[in-house]
């Protein structure tokens, strides 16, 4: 490089340029007027010039962007060159004249003569907006439920997170906690997607009847919430308001939903729970707001109940329910069912094994209702314990009778509560060791919500039992609310995609833009992917096309008895 420029630099090497223009990136440089004095052919169409020769002698005020833009462009260019310091790997946006954004990652280095004089600065990027697009989609999925668009629990924690940090509070808030009534109703008779549907037309309404800037949330599968911030500083008046907006929702629910050529009414519980300007912890709250909406459930439809402590009472359902749980505990009440997970040709390759409850007075118990009672009680901790000791019995039965492949495992869930005992990872490898069976059959299921417990504990445990030859699958993948940091450190093999991505994928660009992403985060992360709850064979083809490497759900089986799981997958 020459110590000064003249308009006589135009590059007439035609190697030289060969070399510039055959690079995917793009190649820049400028004097020190940040008057253009060379590039390559891809640089030169990228700001909407037919060769390098256009360019030479131009500044970025000549090119198509808009001048804001290019002034920022400009004054970077400045700072680099007044600093002599060079600005290395910074993402930034570049609208083109195709009016798209494009995500560029630059490099800007001050040009240099042999004495050392700043005369210029050379610039390089290539275009990364694939990649950005990618994970900025995966950021919005962290933070909002992709059915209907509200932002999710996640979003509603760091809400009440900045609440609870904001210094000299002195207006009151609220917190209500919505469970739409006869809704599995709707589900088990219609169908998953009559159902969704309604849930995105629940969700608008909502919005609609409350009008509150990103408060209205949806935290579960039926279940949304709404935080109401700045009631005033009079108790009362905070409370009367409060209830109002909650009463409006019932009445604005109150009204006929259609879908397709269904016309279907909808009911909602409502909990709510006000905000002393005074409280502190306010994650209490949410426990508050839940244990008055189940009040409210309880009293009947369409019920706005308001948190008291006497409802630290259970309702006779939960006494009846975790009396009944200790018994199954003591007694062996429990049973397991196992879900095939098979690779893209239907060969068998894992089976989840899942805890079911029958219980002789209750009936049968969704485990998404004893789980959380048994972990909240402790119990999950001799249900853990049964779970894994009935998996075991039943690998090493299946080896005695059957030619198992070497790669086939059974996929145990392990509870974040579980974690809490430190003796937990001795344990399970204590118990692999006296029935003889390999880690290597187990696969240990975790969800993100473990990753907000002691992160320290959790990573040591994780480590040692890959290290003991278990693998670790992460269960439910992004219907959490941890942060994606945690795929940096904890050692996993597997990512399981919740079905909450994968019903209507086949119709949904967003659905099938989640689960393209995630697929290429498992890639880059050199882990198996898992396709859970999949019910048709649309969503088949297309996450099979997308690059899953395992499928899982009632389109294949749903829990089998041991017995009759071995006759379908095991008898040749």
């Amino acid at each position: 490089m020459k110590e000064r420029w003249s308009d006589s630099d135009i590059i007439d090497d035609n190697q030289f340029q060969l070399v510039l223009d055959t690079m995917p990136g793009r190649v820049f440089w400028k004097d020190l007027n940040h008057t253009y004095r060379g590039a390559n052919l891809a640089f030169a169409r990228d700001i909407g010039f037919d060769s390098v020769a256009d360019i030479i002698g131009k500044t970025d005020f000549d090119t198509s962007a808009s001048q804001d833009q290019m002034q920022a462009f400009v004054d970077d260019d400045r700072a680099v060159m007044s600093s002599g310091m060079p600005k290395l790997r910074i993402e930034e946006p570049q609208t083109r004249a195709d009016n798209r954004t494009y995500w560029l990652e630059t490099n800007k280095i001050p040009l240099k003569d042999s004495d050392g004089n700043v005369i210029g600065l050379l610039g390089t990027y290539h275009d990364i907006t694939d990649r950005v697009e990618a994970r900025q989609e995966i950021e919005y999925q962290a933070v909002h439920d992709q059915l209907t668009k509200l932002p999710n629990r996640r979003y509603l924690m760091s809400r009440i997170e900045a609440l609870d940090q904001m210094p000299n509070r002195s207006n009151w808030g609220a917190l209500l906690f919505l469970d739409l009534d006869q809704f599995k109703q709707v589900n088990d008779s219609l169908g998953h997607q009559v159902g969704d549907c309604l849930l995105q037309l629940v969700a608008e309404r909502i919005n609609s009847t409350i009008n509150v800037a990103q408060g209205v949330c949806r935290t579960g599968g039926d279940e949304f919430s709404v935080l109401l911030e700045d009631l005033g500083s009079d108790e009362s008046l905070a409370l009367q308001s409060a209830t109002n907006r909650a009463e409006s929702i019932v009445n604005g629910l109150a009204a006929p939903f259609y879908v397709n050529e269904h016309c279907l009414y909808i009911g909602v519980s409502i909990g709510l729970t006000l905000i002393s300007p005074r409280s502190k912890y306010l994650q209490s709250k949410l426990r508050e707001a839940d244990v008055a909406m189940y009040e409210a459930k309880a009293q009947g439809q369409n019920i706005v109940q308001s948190y008291s402590e006497e409802m630290r009472l259970r309702t006779d359902r939960c006494y009846s329910l975790q009396n009944r749980l200790r018994q199954a505990v003591q007694t062996g009440g429990f049973n397991l069912v196992y879900q095939p997970q098979v690779d893209v040709d239907g060969t068998l390759i894992c089976a989840e094994v899942l805890l079911r409850w029958n219980d002789d007075e209750l009936g049968s118990v969704s485990p998404l209702e004893f789980i959380p009672l048994a972990e909240r009680t402790g119990a999950i901790h001799a249900i853990g314990d049964w779970v894994l000791d009935a998996a075991l019995q039943q690998i090493v039965d299946w080896e005695s009778r059957f030619q198992l492949a070497p790669t086939f495992k059974l996929a145990v869930n392990i509870s974040a509560v579980q974690f809490s005992d430190r003796n937990f990872v001795n344990k399970i490898k204590c118990a692999v060791a006296s029935y003889g069976a390999a880690a290597s059959r187990l696969e240990l299921e975790i969800t993100e919500s473990l990753l907000l417990e002691n992160e320290d504990n959790i990573l040591i445990a994780l480590n040692e039992l890959r290290a003991a030859g278990f693998n670790i699958v992460i269960d439910d993948f992004g219907t959490g609310y941890s942060s994606l940091s945690y795929l940096t450190y904890i050692p996993f093999n597997k990512l399981k995609l919740d079905r909450s991505f994968i019903s209507r994928i086949a119709a949904d660009k967003h659905q099938h833009g989640i689960a393209m992403a995630v697929t290429m985060l498992a890639r880059t992360l050199n882990v198996k992917l898992v396709s859970e709850g999949i019910e048709t064979s649309e969503e088949l083809a297309v996450l099979a096309t997308l690059g899953s490497d395992l499928f899982q759900g009632y389109y294949f089986a749903a829990g089998l008895p041991s017995s009759d799981f071995a006759k379908r997958y095991l008898i040749e």
